[in-house]
Parts: C-alpha cells; sequence; structure tokens
C-alpha cells in the first residue's frame, strides 16, 4: 500500500548534529487520501526520535508541500529542479 525510506544524512543546510533524510514515500494511488502517508511520517518521526534524531529532512515534490506542511514541515531555501522529477523544496521539521 505504502512505502517510505530513511537514511542517517546530514544536510550542511541544517546545524543540528543528528539528521535523518526521509529519501523516498509514496502510497498507492487506491490508497491515498486515506491517512496511510500520513501514518508513515508519524511512524518515521518516532523512529527518529528513538534513535536520538533531532531534525528530519527531505526534498519534496512541489505538489506535495500541502501535505507535509500539514504535519509541521517547513520550506528551506529556494525551488529547485530535479530533471526528471520536476520542482522540488527541501522540507524539514525537528523531532527532538
Amino acid at each position: 500500500m505504502g512505502i517510505i525510506s530513511l537514511f542517517e544524512n546530514n544536510n550542511t543546510a541544517f546545524d543540528l548534529p543528528k539528521q535523518f533524510q526521509i529519501r523516498g514515500m509514496a502510497v498507492l494511488e487506491q490508497f491515498q487520501k486515506r491517512g496511510l502517508g500520513e501514518e508513515l511520517i508519524r511512524y518515521t518521526e518516532n523512529r527518529v526520535r528513538q534513535k536520538n534524531g533531532q531534525l528530519i529532512w527531505f526534498n519534496a515534490r512541489e505538489t506535495a508541500v500541502g501535505f507535509y506542511q500539514k504535519l509541521g514541515y517547513a520550506i528551506t531555501g529556494e525551488a529547485f529542479e530535479i530533471p526528471t522529477a520536476g520542482t522540488h523544496y527541501i522540507m524539514s521539521k525537528k523531532v527532538a
């Protein structure tokens, strides 16, 4: 139904020492709008806390920014293009 990938990886845009990056999240179309994406994010936030992580960051597609903002994530910096995937923003949230 859905998947999320998480890696310990620091981004120089943030000054916190223990950062985690979401590298991919997807929910099959027939299961979207049922809260599964939010559950995946909440589960990931809890895992990061268990690992004493301080921040989650990722590159969000422009079309998904509103979804992440509703969950407390904020845009950092300007939009950028990924040639094969379109406009993206770096988004982040402190979880500690």
